[in-house]
Order: C-alpha cells, then sequence, then structure tokens
C-alpha cells in the first residue's frame, strides 16, 4: 500500500510535467528522461511512452493532479474516482486518496469544535456527541462514494472485519454500525444530562433488542461473541478451550441471559444462574466446565483453596459436581424459605422432607471425607446451610442471624 501511494505521488508530479507541456510549452510531450528512475524498484511506471493509452493516462492523472483538495462536493469525489479507475489505479489506493480527501473536508470542522470545546463554548459531551456524528459522515460518505462498502478495502481490513463481525456482511455491518453509533450518542446524552447509570443499562439491553431485528439469530449470538463485553469476557474464558460452533453459540446465549440477570432482567427467574450452571455442566462436560469455572467465577476456586482439598475426588466425584451441589443446597434452601415464609415449622419439616442436606454431605464426603464435610459446615460457603439447620432445630427464623437473601 505504501509503495503504491508513493510511486502515485512521483507519476503525479510527472503528470503535471506533461500536462504543462501540452497545454502551450516547447517541450514535445513525453515522458521525462528520468522517468524509469523515479519509479520504485518492482513497480511498473504509471506512464509509459510505448502504451497506446499514453495520452489519456497523462490527462487523466493531470487533472487529477490538479483536483482541489478542499471545498469539493460528493459529485465531484465521484468524478475522480471514475477517473482513478479508468486508470487502472486499485481500489486500494483510490479508497486511500478518497479517505484522505474526506479527512481533509471534515478537518476544518473538527479543529473548530476543538476550539469551542476549549473556549467552554460548548461541554466535553457535546464536543463527543458532535464527533461522533462526523465520524458517522465521513463512513457514510465514503462508502458511498465507493459504490460498496467494502470496495478498496486490504487484505488486514479484511481479516480485522472477520476477527470483529465474523460472518456478518459487511452491508449489514453498516446498519449495524448506525445503530450503535446513534445508541451511543443517546448514552451520552444520558451521561451529560446527569441522569441514572441505570438507564444505560437499560439503553444498551434496548439497543440488543433492536439488532434482533436487524439480524438473524446466529448473527446476533455472533455480535454478542465478538462486540460486546460479555462476549468478550467469553473469549477470554475460552481461550485454548476446544469448542464446537454450535457449544459457542450455546455458551454466549447463556453468557447474555447471565448478563441480562445481573442487569436486573429475568427476575421471575430466580434459578436461571444455576440452571444455566447445569446446562453448562451438560454440554462441556468435567474437564472443560472446570476451565470455564476457574476462569469466570472467582469463588470457585477460592471454594476448594479454603476448604484445604487439591481437588481430587477421592471416590470418583469430580469437584465441578461438588461445586454445583453446593450451589444447588443453597440455592434450594433460599427457594424454601421463599416457599415457607417465617413459619419455623414449615421451614424445618421442609429442611427435612427435601433431602438436600444429605445428599451434599454424601458427595462431599466422598469427594474428600468426613473433614472435608466438617471444614465446609464451618466455612463461610455454609451460612445458608448452618442458618436452616439452626431452623430445624427450633431456632427463630426471624432472628438477625438470616441466611444471606
Amino acid at each position: 500500500m505504501i509503495l503504491l501511494v508513493l510511486s502515485l505521488g512521483l507519476n503525479v508530479v510527472a503528470a503535471v510535467l506533461l500536462f504543462q507541456n501540452r497545454s502551450g510549452g516547447e517541450t514535445p510531450l513525453q515522458p521525462p528522461s528520468d522517468h524509469l528512475d523515479r519509479s520504485l524498484p518492482g513497480e511498473q511506471p504509471l506512464l509509459d511512452a510505448g502504451d497506446e493509452a499514453f495520452f489519456e493516462k497523462v490527462e487523466g492523472l493531470a487533472y487529477f493532479s490538479r483536483f482541489p483538495w478542499k471545498g469539493t462536493d460528493d459529485e465531484e469525489l465521484v468524478e475522480m474516482v471514475t477517473h482513478l479507475r479508468a486508470l487502472g489505479f486499485p481500489d486500494e489506493v483510490v479508497r486511500a486518496l478518497v479517505e484522505r480527501v474526506i479527512e481533509l473536508r471534515s478537518a476544518e470542522a473538527l479543529a473548530e469544535l476543538a476550539r469551542r470545546q476549549e473556549a467552554g463554548e460548548i461541554n466535553r459531551h457535546d464536543a463527543m456527541i458532535a464527533r461522533s456524528e462526523q465520524v458517522r459522515s465521513n463512513r457514510t460518505k465514503l462508502e458511498s462514494i465507493m459504490g460498496a462498502v467494502d470496495a478498496g478495502w486490504s487484505e488486514l481490513e479484511r481479516r480485522h472485519h472477520e476477527q470483529s463481525w465474523g460472518s456478518i456482511a459487511p452491508e449489514r455491518v453498516t446498519l449495524v454500525s448506525d445503530l450503535m453509533q446513534r445508541y451511543h450518542v443517546k448514552r451520552l446524552i444520558a451521561e451529560r444530562d446527569g441522569e441514572s447509570p441505570a438507564l444505560s443499562m437499560h439503553l444498551d439491553q434496548q439497543m440488543l433488542e433492536e439488532l434482533s431485528g436487524l439480524l438473524t439469530e446466529p448473527e446476533r449470538l455472533e455480535f454478542i461473541y465478538r462486540q460486546t463485553m460479555p462476549g468478550r469476557q467469553l473469549a477470554q474464558a475460552l481461550e485454548g478451550v476446544e469448542v464446537s460452533d454450535d457449544e459457542l453459540w450455546q455458551l454466549v446465549d447463556h453468557q447474555q441471559r447471565l448478563h441480562e440477570q445481573r442487569m436486573g432482567l429475568h427476575a421471575d427467574n430466580p434459578d436461571l444462574r444455576f440452571d444455566i450452571l447445569l446446562a453448562q455442566r451438560d454440554l462441556l462436560g468435567e474437564e472443560r466446565m472446570d476451565v470455564l469455572l476457574q476462569r469466570t467465577d472467582p469463588h470457585f476456586t477460592r471454594f476448594f483453596e479454603e476448604l484445604g482439598s487439591s481437588g481430587e475426588a477421592s471416590a470418583g466425584a469430580h469437584r465441578v459436581d461438588l461445586w454445583l451441589a453446593h450451589s444447588a443446597l443453597t440455592q434450594e434452601l433460599q427457594a424454601l424459605r421463599r416457599s415457607a415464609g417465617a413459619d419455623p415449622a414449615r421451614l424445618a419439616e421442609a429442611t427435612r422432607a427435601s433431602g438436600l442436606v444429605e445428599q451434599a454431605h454424601r458427595l462431599m464426603t466422598d469427594f474428600g471425607g468426613e473433614d472435608f464435610w466438617e471444614r465446609y459446615r464451618e466455612s463461610g460457603y455454609a451460612a445458608t446451610l448452618r442458618w436452616y439447620l439452626q431452623v430445624a432445630d427450633g431456632a427463630d427464623p426471624r432472628s438477625r442471624s438470616g441466611p444471606p437473601r
């Protein structure tokens, strides 16, 4: 790319000289004697006296050399693109030149914006909004003038698109980018106006809902995976872990639903997190699930560190299953509290009838012996369990030492 642009610059100089000669100069029309010497090694000269279209090239390049770089309208830029393509310039070079023209056209407005912000005439948020709008306008103009979103993309840009957007087509990325930019402006306005941070989370969810109308379900999941914070966190957690495409998209869906729950959605399903853990355990198996938990849940590793276990099963129990048993015990005991209310007798009966304590005891002793179970009962992880055992023994469930909610 750099060599092409440098070659273009050298040949444009030659074109200017030739155009001046053709317009009345005394020297006959011919390439400068040192023209070939000025070509970069390995580059084919754009001007060649033996080329039948030599005069057309000279005229076209001379037109380009006199092109007004400021104050030009879009029609003139389209004309410039047509001329350069007719001369055989690769689209990659043409795109770079058009980008440069558009940048120069917007530079004055951006400089004025910076001056006004520095002078205190506009605040930081309004300046950011204006710059965001300018970037969107420049991109739209470039795509329109070039005739296609990906016209003139370099191989590096195509790889970047694949890494950032996957299989989502460039034309559809433009629609998504416009939507993202619109919501970015909304967030800036909300921040400027001192709105609650909760509004930003609401806008994020609203944007994803609108995207569902633009993208197919596979594209929506790919967008979440590659363009959102939950998706990027999942990508980091799965680094080096082999998963199929189908497994990946199921994990992306799980990750997004957990993110939505943290944002206050799915309040009608308090068991969502545990349900997803079970689904992931079934999907990935023991070893891969172990890796995922280590990378996504700091409590998982700390649980075994604090209880003094190496994590090796003594009777075939895996620590993923042990962690799920702890999670299930805590969740189900809390569900019992919600259903039984504050009635001590109902709570005690529900606790005994559930059999959860016996199940957890059996699995934990299988894993690390009776000592492991005792360490668990005395740890902070068993706070809910201890409270329910106290209730089962007749303690008042309304006491201030109740279980964590």
